[in-house]
């Protein structure tokens, strides 16, 4: 079985490592899709991650993790995936917006950001965008942070939080696997029991090839 990891907006494929090697461990093979915001342009970034899933297509089964943006990342390039290319067995979703972010919509207006983010920052600001990318027709689990501080919850009008984002703005509208856990959104891919139950539901539910 093949397992393609995706991070989020301003981190790198290091981020995946503790879950990879936990699937390494079990025979699977492992690789990263990495980006950076502030030089490519979304369309790009999102058309090199499609052909990328169509060479993972070709070599067999395969699944796919994404982090925050990542997980955005693959909803759109599963979008534009032939039909007659095999799809993934499983998408799991680590703090991964479904909707428009508050902080990038109050962050759009902060020069720094947009420099940083280009348009993948618009597109996180976007209701419209966000909810035209529409719901994925694989299997999925996301995992929500739920750790945030007294500053984020003041942000966040006393919503669940996980510091970057709420779990409104994470929880999928559509039927799947929801799981929550007591971190932060940057150390939920590395978090040890997000590693061990992610890896303990991918070897329950995908067949190893």
């Amino acid at each position: 079985m093949q397992v393609l990891f995706v991070h989020g907006l301003g981190r790198s494929p290091l981020c995946g490592s503790a879950l990879l090697r936990r699937l390494r461990a079990e025979g699977w093979r492992t690789s990263n899709f990495g980006y950076l915001a502030a030089l490519e342009r979304l369309d790009g970034i999102v058309d090199r991650l499609a052909s990328n899933l169509r060479r993972l297509a070709r070599r067999g089964d395969y699944v796919l993790v994404g982090h925050s943006l990542g997980g955005v990342l693959l909803r759109m390039a599963l979008n534009r995936l032939p039909s007659d290319v095999r799809q993934p067995c499983q998408l799991v979703l680590l703090a991964s917006p479904v909707r428009d972010s508050r902080l990038a919509r109050w962050s759009r207006s902060q020069r720094l950001y947009r420099m940083f983010s280009s348009d993948s920052g618009a597109l996180l600001a976007s209701a419209a965008k966000m909810k035209a990318i529409g719901a994925p027709t694989v299997p999925t689990l996301s995992i929500i942070g739920t750790r945030g501080d007294s500053r984020t919850r003041q942000a966040f009008a006393g919503q669940v939080n996980d510091g970057v984002l709420s779990r409104a703005e994470v929880m999928p509208w559509w039927s799947c696997d929801v799981v929550e856990v007591e971190d932060g959104h940057l150390g939920l891919p590395s978090n040890a029991q997000v590693v061990e139950l992610v890896a303990e539901h991918l070897l329950a539910v995908c067949e190893p090839s």
